[in-house]
């Protein structure tokens, strides 16, 4: 992820689809849906994760990502952002989904 080295600060473990609220979910199929008419090969999300950082990333929604922790690496969506006020500080929380190709 461009620009992401500096400020993060955790990032969730990866759950079912089947969390997400109904509202993410339609953004969701939303951006796939244009992702996939414009990708030679069909993606999907079965699993999501949420990354917080210190300060906001120049992260577009819809767009997609290489993720990597450590050893693993996973490409993602960004469905949504929002900032969240913890004990007197804000952080920026993404939610994001994990793709996985269908083919």
């Amino acid at each position: 992820m461009p620009g992401t080295k500096a400020g993060i600060l955790t990032n969730s473990l990866p759950t079912n689809i089947c969390f997400l609220g109904q509202k993410y979910k339609k953004l969701l199929k939303q951006q796939l849906k244009l992702i996939n008419e414009e990708l030679d090969i069909e993606v999907d999300v079965q699993e999501t994760m949420n990354i917080i950082f210190e300060k906001e990333q120049q992260l577009e929604l819809g767009s997609l990502y290489q993720w990597s922790l450590f050893d693993v690496e996973r490409n993602i969506i960004v469905i949504d952002k929002t900032r969240l006020f913890v004990k007197g500080k804000y952080f920026w929380v993404y939610s994001t989904g994990i793709l996985k190709c269908l083919e």
